[in-house]
C-alpha cells in the first residue's frame, strides 16, 4: 500500500481537468481500493476561509509553500501534478514551479497542454516540468515526438495514454428520444466550453453553406461559458449573430449548460455526425472527442493534433483545413458516406471502450508502482 496526492481542480469546478481528475481517482479506486490518495485542489478563489493545507489558491504562493511543507513531513509517496498552465496561476502558471523546485518527493506529470508555439516564459516552465518530473503522461504520440526532440526527454519516461470515457451503453441515433423530437434529416453536436477556440462560428457559417445546397439539419452547441475566459459571453454573443444573420435561428440550439455526464451523453447519442471545428492546430487533448468517440458517433473535425492522432477514415473525416469552406466539404464527404455510418459508429464505439476509464486508471496504477518502487530501491541503497 502506498499513498499519493494529486495537485488538479475539482467539481464543483466546471471544466476538463477537474472532470478528468475526478474520473481518474474514481478508477484508480475502485483498481486498487488499498490506494491512499489526497487531493490538493488548485482554486481561482481570492479568499481562503480556513488553513487546510490541501486547498491552493492558485495565485497565491503562501498556499503552494503551506502544502509543501505538508508534502515534505508526510508519508506520501508520490506527487501526481495535473498540468495545465493557467490553473497553477494567470497569466502562465509559473506557481507550479515552486512545486517542483521545493517538492522532496517523486513527481509525475500529466500534461493536458503540449503547444509547440509557447512563449519564452512557458517555455521555461514547461522545462522544469520536463526535467523534474519522472514520468510525464501524454496524449498523443506526437505530442511525445515533440516533447524528446524539443525538450530531450527519455522516450523511457514517458507514457503515452488515452484520454479515458465512461461505459456508455451503445445506442442507435433512431433510439434516441431527444433524436426523435426533431424532423430534421440530420442531427449535429458540438460540445464544450464557450470560447473561441472552439470555432462555433466556423462551424455554423459550414452549416450555412450546406444549407444553401438543400441540406436538412439542426445543430445543438452545447456549453457552458468558460470560467476563466472573460470574453467567453462576448463570442457567445457573435456566434448568436452569426445564427440570426444568416436566419439559422430555428436551425442552431444552444445549450447554455454544463450538463451531468448522463445528459451530455444524451444530446451526443441524438447526433448522426459530431462536428470538433477547434481552431488551435496545436490542440493535444480533447475530453470532447474521446466521448464522442466511446458514443459511437462518426465525428467531423478540424486538423488538430489530437484528431489526426485518432480519428482515421474509419472514424469520420478531417478536414483539410480550419476555413468553412473546407469544413464544409469535410461535413458533405461523410454525409456521402451515410452508408458506412454503422460501421463507423461500432468503429468507434468499440475504440471508447478500449479508452475506458478502467483501463486508463491501469496504465497510471502500473506506473504509479514502477515509480513507488524505484524511490524505494534508491532510498535503500543510501
Amino acid at each position: 500500500m502506498y499513498k499519493i496526492g494529486i495537485f488538479s481542480t475539482f467539481p464543483p469546478t466546471q471544466c476538463g481537468i477537474a472532470t478528468y481528475s475526478s474520473d481518474l481517482i474514481q478508477n484508480l479506486k475502485l483498481n486498487s481500493p488499498e490506494l491512499i490518495i489526497k487531493e490538493f485542489e488548485l482554486t481561482h478563489s481570492p479568499e481562503k476561509n480556513n488553513s487546510i493545507s490541501s486547498v491552493i489558491r492558485n495565485q497565491h504562493s503562501i498556499d503552494y509553500y503551506d502544502a509543501i511543507e505538508y508534502i515534505n513531513t508526510s508519508d506520501l509517496n508520490l506527487i501526481d501534478l495535473q498540468h495545465e498552465f493557467k490553473i497553477y496561476g494567470a497569466p502562465d502558471g509559473e506557481n507550479v514551479n515552486i512545486l517542483l523546485e521545493n517538492i522532496r518527493k517523486p513527481i509525475v506529470t500529466t500534461l493536458h497542454t503540449v503547444n509547440p508555439n509557447l512563449s519564452k516564459k512557458r517555455g521555461q516552465i514547461f522545462t522544469n516540468i520536463v526535467k523534474r518530473s519522472e514520468l510525464l503522461f501524454l496524449f498523443s504520440h506526437e505530442a511525445k515526438e515533440y516533447i524528446q526532440t524539443k525538450f530531450k526527454a527519455k522516450s523511457s519516461k514517458i507514457v503515452v495514454i488515452p484520454h479515458g470515457t465512461p461505459e456508455i451503453k451503445f445506442q442507435f441515433p433512431k433510439q434516441n428520444s431527444i433524436r426523435n423530437k426533431y424532423s430534421s434529416e440530420l442531427i449535429f453536436v458540438s460540445s464544450g466550453h464557450m470560447r473561441d477556440s472552439k470555432g462555433y462560428d466556423m462551424a455554423i457559417k459550414a452549416l450555412e453553406i450546406l444549407r444553401k445546397e438543400n441540406i436538412d439539419f439542426h445543430y445543438f452547441i452545447i456549453g457552458a461559458n468558460h470560467p476563466e475566459n472573460r470574453d467567453a459571453e462576448l463570442y457567445r454573443n457573435q456566434v448568436i449573430k452569426i445564427v440570426d444573420d444568416l436566419g439559422l435561428h430555428n436551425r442552431v440550439t444552444f445549450i447554455k449548460d454544463y450538463l451531468a455526464l448522463n445528459d451530455l451523453v444524451d444530446y451526443i447519442q441524438s447526433a448522426d455526425v459530431c462536428l470538433l471545428p477547434y481552431t488551435r492546430k496545436e490542440q493535444s487533448s480533447s475530453g470532447v472527442l474521446a466521448l464522442m468517440l466511446a458514443c459511437g458517433r462518426p465525428i467531423v473535425s478540424t486538423p488538430f493534433q489530437y484528431a489526426i492522432s485518432n480519428i482515421s477514415d474509419k472514424s469520420g473525416v478531417i478536414s483539410e483545413t480550419f476555413h468553412e469552406n473546407d469544413f464544409a466539404n469535410a461535413i458533405n464527404l461523410l454525409i456521402n458516406e451515410k452508408h458506412r455510418w454503422e460501421k463507423m459508429m461500432r468503429y468507434n464505439y468499440n475504440i471508447g471502450k478500449s479508452w475506458s476509464w478502467r483501463n486508463v486508471a491501469k496504465i497510471y496504477m502500473l506506473s504509479y508502482d514502477k515509480i513507488t518502487k524505484n524511490d524505494k530501491l534508491l532510498k535503500g541503497s543510501i
